[in-house]
């Protein structure tokens, strides 16, 4: 109901509250709509960035129940490398989809070549 009438309000949120979620859904749907292939280096990748994701949750939890400093750096080193990982994920996908519009609208604008015959 509300995100047929303000659009791109809601848009607007899912990218700031959402952005990887936004991010892979796009590049998901992107993939779909032109039956483009999953490439298994990128779900190798991906893999990577969700599991640094879960161990900084599980470094947050033990820091919670231990409570010292060394728990506490261990936790923001995870986080760090896991946000520097997820940005350099982000940047990629989002790089993918940029690169995909910037060839479809490419060919879409280019008129077919007339071919003079040849004697």
């Amino acid at each position: 109901m509300g995100e047929q009438n303000f659009p791109a309000g809601y848009m607007a949120c899912e990218a700031c509250c959402c952005a990887g979620m936004a991010i892979s859904a796009t590049r998901i749907e992107m993939m779909d709509e032109h039956r483009l292939s999953v490439d298994e280096c990128d779900n190798r990748i991906i893999r990577f960035n969700n599991c640094l994701q879960c161990a900084v949750c599980v470094a947050q939890i033990v820091d919670c129940i231990i409570n010292n400093d060394t728990t506490e750096y261990i936790e923001n080193v995870l986080e760090c490398i896991a946000s520097i990982v997820f940005c350099s994920v982000s940047g990629c996908m989002t790089a993918q989809v940029d690169h995909e519009v910037n060839l479809r609208d490419k060919a879409k604008s280019v008129s077919p070549i007339t071919q003079g015959m040849e004697r």
